[in-house]
Formats: structure tokens, C-alpha cells, sequence
């Protein structure tokens, strides 16, 4: 008997732990729509996330009635059902017709086409434990599918290499909450509550390990790979100056390191030249030292 209360106490604090977290996931896309109303465009965000939400806060509402003793379940679904509805009703206003007309497609497909259709199989043609059964394994579907439906923006991020349009918050609180709810059915030995929160959780962990790398370890990359600048060996230019005026351009090798758009020089070494023409041959040889030009240019 102590057994069978420390599980049901545990159950209910699960419950409510998932309740409390679940209200956080709900309230996550808040500065989403929020972005949203202020600058009166959806921009890239999808419908999709929000639309299979309500659908599954739905399942999950009638699927807690139909098997009582569900309370938790219940409060946060019900929740669900409003706050994603307000959620819906903020991206049709602002979205694009095109965005606007397949929403609404889903929306009365889905929502309310599926849904009315498992609420007249569930309740007319199926009796007793069937319906509980059958409809508890419809949630698991749907529930995979809240879990799965970010997988889109997820393409979306590996595809533009930016995390704009996938929330950080969504995707931590619902990992969160898919381990709560996953005690909270495991305790109460409903498989039909604990395996989708065993997807969920992998899903969750995969998005924020999207996000960490897109967000920060990109960023690091990035910069390593402006800043590793390979050393370059320049020329420079020496004049030899003979006494009959003939000039000669010649190279010299000089080590110069270039890192960081900061030049360090080393001076070429200074040169005695002596160069006689014929016409010259037999007079004083004179010495000129070279002299460095760092553009590589000789001066008139």
C-alpha cells in the first residue's frame, strides 16, 4: 500500500511539474507573435507547429475524458486549446494570403475535419476499452508529431545556417516537459502518455544542439578562419646605379610577416656594388649602397 501511494504522490507531482513546464512551452512563442504583431509580417515562420499543437492539445483534452481520472491532463490541454488558437488567429492576420489560405486548409482539414472524424469513429463505433485504446495511440501520433514539427524549421536552419526562426525557449522547455510527462505516464503505467515523450526528448536535444552550433560554434569558426592569415615572403627592390647612369633592378629576398593587417618589415641589407662600363673602365670605381622601396616600386 505505501508502494502504490509513493507512486501515485509521485504520479501527481510529475503531473504537476509537466503542468507548470507545459505552461512555459505554451507561452514560448509569445515573443515570436510578438515580433510578429510589430512588425505586421509572419516572415519566414510556419503555421504548421501551432496548427498540430492544437490539434494534439484537442486529442489529448477528450482522450483524458473519455479515461477520467486525467486531471492534469485536462488543465494544461485545455490551456493549450486557447492559447494556441490566439496564436493561430495572430498568423492569419498578418501572414501573406498564400501563408494565410494554406493555414486555413490545414485548419479545417485537420482541426476540424480529422478531429470531428475520430470523434464520431471513437464514440459511435467504438465501445468501452477499445475506445480509450485506439484513441490514446491516435495521441501518440499526434504527440510525435508536435515533437516533430519544428523539424521543418530545423531544415530551414541548416539550410540558411542561421537560427532566426527556431526558438531557443520552445525547444528547451519542450525537452523539459517531455521528461515530466514521461514519469508522469511511466508512474501511471500508461504507454500511451510516456513513448511519445521519449521521441520528444531526443527531438528536443537534437534542435538545441542545432541552435548551440549554429549560433555559437559557427561564429568561432568564423573568426579562427579570418584571423589564421598564412605568413607571405615579399621582394623588395634595389637599385644598382653604375657611374654611367646605367641602372639595374634587382631583388632581394626579405622575410615579411604579414598577420592581422599589421606588416612587420625586416630591412634589406645594405649593399656595395661596384659595376664599371667600358666606357669607364679605368677610372676610380665608385660605391653606392642600395636602398629599399617597400612598394616594390623604383622612385623616378
Amino acid at each position: 500500500m505505501a508502494i502504490m501511494i509513493n507512486h501515485h504522490t509521485l504520479a501527481v507531482a510529475f503531473g504537476v511539474l509537466g503542468n507548470i513546464i507545459s505552461f512555459f512551452v505554451f507561452l514560448a512563442p509569445v515573443p515570436t507573435f510578438y515580433r510578429i504583431f510589430k512588425k505586421k509580417s509572419t516572415e519566414s515562420f510556419q503555421s504548421i507547429p501551432y496548427l498540430v499543437a492544437l490539434f494534439s492539445s484537442m486529442l489529448w483534452t477528450y482522450y483524458a475524458l473519455i479515461k477520467g481520472d486525467a486531471f492534469l491532463l485536462i488543465t494544461i490541454n485545455s490551456f493549450g486549446c486557447i492559447i494556441e488558437t490566439i496564436y493561430i488567429v495572430i498568423f492569419l492576420v498578418y501572414a501573406t494570403i498564400d501563408k494565410r489560405n494554406s493555414a486555413l486548409k490545414i485548419f479545417l482539414s485537420m482541426n476540424l475535419g480529422a478531429f470531428s472524424l475520430i470523434l464520431v469513429i471513437t464514440h459511435f463505433v467504438l465501445k468501452g476499452n477499445q475506445q480509450i485504446v485506439v484513441l490514446g495511440w491516435i495521441c501518440v501520433g499526434f504527440s510525435v508529431s508536435v515533437f516533430a514539427a519544428p523539424l521543418s524549421i530545423m531544415a530551414l536552419v541548416i539550410k540558411t545556417k542561421s537560427v532566426e526562426f527556431m526558438p531557443f525557449t520552445l525547444s528547451f522547455f519542450l525537452t523539459m516537459s517531455a521528461v515530466m510527462w514521461f514519469g508522469y505516464g511511466l508512474l501511471l503505467k500508461d504507454i500511451c502518455i510516456a513513448l511519445p515523450n521519449v521521441i520528444g526528448f531526443l527531438l528536443g536535444l537534437v534542435q538545441m544542439m542545432l541552435y548551440v552550433y549554429y549560433k555559437y560554434a559557427r561564429k568561432v569558426e568564423k573568426v579562427a578562419d579570418e584571423t589564421d592569415l598564412p605568413e607571405l615572403t615579399a621582394k623588395n627592390i634595389v637599385i644598382f646605379r653604375g657611374v654611367g647612369g646605367d641602372d639595374v633592378l634587382v631583388p632581394v629576398d626579405i622575410q615579411r610577416s604579414v598577420k592581422n593587417n599589421d606588416e612587420i618589415k625586416e630591412d634589406a641589407p645594405e649593399v656595395v656594388v661596384e659595376i664599371q662600363t667600358e666606357e669607364h673602365r679605368g677610372q676610380p670605381k665608385k660605391q653606392e649602397k642600395s636602398f629599399e622601396i617597400s612598394n616594390g616600386i623604383s622612385p623616378a
